[in-house]
């Protein structure tokens, strides 16, 4: 059950801007601003005097759309010394971690990972604050690929979308978890926070976030698709089911498919994947048609659309080097691995090559993911 945050509604909310500096000239936001900095050897307000930041535009639009009489204080958790610097996940877990100590009424983050590995690092730290009462807004990557903590439950997941029929909709049965769509005008945009700046997922994310400030005092302690239900029936936010471009897919490469199948192969399919992340570096997920589980890499895809998830190339939304499914049919599979008591079966292109292993119990995970390699270096290419 989560907790409630305890506070008057004359008490200015908390607000966490996981980003890189507010520039302290640009800011003016007639709020105070604390800064965390969780770069190593970075000193606060050293760096950007005069640049216009992320985080400076972030916190404009947030207060040009936030009610003039709402209160709200911010903390800026500097994670990058500006939007062209990369940030490591070591930084945003410890910056998630700070946020805890707060335990803000509000995250932000205008940021992310797209590797679907750094997802079961991510997922309890952002499970932690959502827990505890703390709301969690998030972009979806500009590229349109699994995002991480934006394609998590628990957190609400936004994007920018130039033809949006409304300002803001909702969408529906979207693949990537995005919750909401945004819209607006680049030019009124600029007349409302003094920067021109181009439209990008990540300024649709304070536009979302003075929604929910807005009405903040309906919204705490409640689940992220729970506030979603009613910032849409209050806002009667029209409903759109998403759709992506796939003019940017027809090059995508198709991950290595394995079909897996056999005794306990939920238990060890998220062994399999860490083995080959940590021994090969190599991203894999599994395909399942029940529930989604993303912090443990398991992807939802119903069984009647496992042909059209492969058609249409909507592999490309995930940012991995294998693709395991489990409990479904598709036969273009590249590897197919059947797991028994003692013994693995591998059959590769059709039957060229079958060869079953004698597998020692402590070590299976790690024969697996070694066969897989040596199987796909031997026939990848026929």
């Amino acid at each position: 059950m989560k907790r409630q945050h305890m506070m008057d509604t004359k008490s200015p909310l908390r607000i966490a801007i996981i980003d890189d500096e507010i520039a302290p000239d640009l800011a003016s936001l007639g709020c105070r601003i604390e800064k965390v900095s969780i770069v190593t050897n970075h000193f606060p307000e050293g760096n950007c005097n005069t640049h216009i930041s992320h985080s400076t535009v972030v916190a404009k639009i947030l207060q040009a759309y936030t009610k003039p009489f709402i209160h709200y204080s911010i903390t800026n958790y500097i994670v990058a010394l500006n939007d062209r610097h990369s940030f490591g996940l070591d930084t945003l877990l410890k910056a998630l971690r700070e946020c805890a100590l707060l335990r803000p009424h509000i995250v932000i983050m205008s940021i992310g990972s797209t590797m679907p590995s750094d997802a079961s690092l991510l997922y309890p730290l952002c499970e932690a604050l959502t827990s505890d009462g703390t709301i969690i807004v998030a972009a979806t990557s500009n590229d349109n690929v699994f995002t991480f903590p934006a394609s998590f439950e628990n957190v609400i997941a936004v994007r920018y979308c130039h033809n949006n029929d409304a300002p803001i909709t909702v969408c529906t049965r979207d693949f990537l978890g995005t919750n909401f769509s945004v819209s607006y005008n680049r030019s009124e945009l600029a007349r409302l926070i003094g920067i021109d700046t181009l439209p990008s997922n990540s300024f649709a994310v304070p536009v979302i976030a003075a929604e929910i400030i807005n009405g903040y005092f309906q919204f705490s302690s409640l689940s992220a698709l729970d506030i979603v239900r009613i910032l849409t029936k209050i806002n009667k936010y029209p409903y759109c089911e998403t759709s992506y471009s796939s003019s940017s897919m027809h090059d995508s490469e198709c991950p290595l498919i394995i079909k897996i199948s056999g005794n306990n192969i939920i238990q060890h399919i998220p062994r399999i994947i860490k083995v080959l992340k940590h021994k090969y570096d190599l991203e894999a997920v599994c395909l399942t048609p029940k529930a989604n589980d993303i912090a443990h890499q398991f992807y939802c895809v119903c069984k009647e659309d496992i042909d059209t998830f492969f058609a249409n190339k909507l592999y490309a939304r995930i940012r991995s080097d294998i693709l395991f499914i489990i409990e479904m049919e598709y036969e273009k599979h590249d590897i197919e691995i059947n797991l028994q008591t003692n013994t693995v079966l591998f059959t590769i292109a059709e039957g060229i090559y079958k060869h079953q292993y004698n597998i020692t119990p402590n070590i299976l995970e790690e024969i697996i993911a070694d066969k897989i390699i040596l199987l796909n270096c031997l026939y990848g290419e026929q």
